[in-house]
């Protein structure tokens, strides 16, 4: 999960995926600083933009299966709006 404390979005998603991960020992979850990590968040933009949070799921050998970004599409344009 690429995230920073200040993102509300991931306030509201880190319990819940830590929480899934402490109940399955086949997970496991790694926060990255967005800060401190802006090569990682480039290749993993959100319509263009550094958007968190960002849960990049791996698989055991470290290849990217997917991405997810929490927000919905209706949240979204409420933001901008």
């Amino acid at each position: 999960m690429i995230l920073e404390s200040w993102c509300a979005d991931g306030a509201q998603t880190i319990p819940i995926l830590n929480k899934t991960c402490e109940t399955n020992s086949n997970l496991s979850l790694r926060i990255v600083s967005l800060d401190e990590n802006p090569d990682l968040i480039n290749l993993f933009l959100t319509n263009g933009t550094r958007s968190i949070p960002k849960l990049i799921v791996l698989d055991e050998d470290d290849n990217v299966v997917t991405t997810w970004r929490p927000r919905s599409g209706m949240a979204t344009k409420m933001v901008r709006a």
